[in-house]
């Protein structure tokens, strides 16, 4: 991408911000695997961890993602709706949307790792999965 007559100064640049960018990527990328958990919680399967994410959901999620998981209220932005997994950008396991939920997604979703625990965020993965399609549902008790 060319802007002016100075296209070499500009190409130089943003090739530099890249590699800043990637090494930053580089160095941050241990701090990330330390605090991402390997495998999904059983909280995310399980029906009484669903019941107990609800209310968080609501307390946090819903502003964007509606009570009903849709999405169909705010004009604002477009948010996921959590009710089609097979319409979500960032990956559909469990730790999909823990890490989305913990680190955010894209530009519009913010992280709450600072302000949910992660027996929080995991509850409310247990209560995405429960109002999406029943095969994706929590069966454990």
């Amino acid at each position: 991408m060319v802007l002016v007559n100075n296209n070499r100064t500009y190409t130089l640049r943003r090739q530099g911000f890249r590699l800043l960018m990637l090494i930053l990527l580089f160095l941050c990328q241990p701090l990330l695997a330390q605090e991402m958990p390997a495998e999904a919680d059983p909280l995310a399967f399980s029906k009484a961890a669903a019941v107990r994410g609800k209310s968080y959901y609501l307390i946090n999620c819903q502003q964007c993602h509606d009570a009903d998981g849709r999405a169909l209220a705010n004009i604002d932005f477009i948010a996921a709706d959590l009710t089609a997994p097979d319409t979500w950008y960032y990956g559909t396991t469990p730790l999909h949307v823990f890490r989305s939920i913990k680190y955010g997604a894209g530009l519009e979703m913010p992280p709450f790792k600072d302000s949910l625990e992660d027996e929080t965020i995991w509850q409310i993965v247990a209560h995405v999965f429960n109002i999406g399609p029943k095969e994706n549902r929590p069966t454990q008790e």
